[in-house]
């Protein structure tokens, strides 16, 4: 969002918030807060679901710093196919193409996706270190020739 410019007014998160564990949260603006006995949920503020966000919420603080220049690095390998993205999110258009350069990546030991209209979808982990982003570039520029 802060790419953007725009402060929503809420925002959802999940599935990344606690490393696998099941867990969602709800973040909004100051003066949009539910009061006491106006929200609740059988499973609502367990303490494991809480320690475990809390925990992922530390190791993704320390991460988050060096994303930009991993992203940077990724794009850069990946460069002559044109690849478009922000951070770790990136895409490229393969057409019709998309499904075989996908198993290839696969094959080669990299998991990508198809997403709609032929794009290729690569989205890393965030502790993706620098020796795994080029042995993917790697593969990725093998599967697509």
């Amino acid at each position: 969002l802060q790419h953007t410019g725009i402060t929503p007014d809420i925002v959802t998160l999940a599935k990344g918030i606690a490393s696998g564990f099941p867990v969602g949260a709800l973040l909004a603006r100051e003066g949009l807060e539910f009061k006491r006995g106006e929200h609740g949920s059988t499973f609502a503020g367990g303490p494991l679901a809480c320690a475990v966000a809390l925990a992922t919420i530390d190791v993704i603080e320390e991460v988050l710093p060096d994303v930009p220049a991993k992203g940077e690095r990724f794009m850069r390998g990946l460069a002559r196919h044109s690849p478009r993205g922000r951070g770790l999110m990136i895409g490229m258009s393969v057409g019709d193409r998309c499904p075989e350069v996908q198993q290839a990546c696969a094959d080669g030991g990299v998991l990508v996706n198809c997403a709609a209209d032929g794009n290729l979808r690569l989205i890393p982990p965030l502790v993706i270190t620098n020796e795994e982003i080029d042995r993917a570039v790697d593969v990725v520029d093998a599967a697509l020739g």
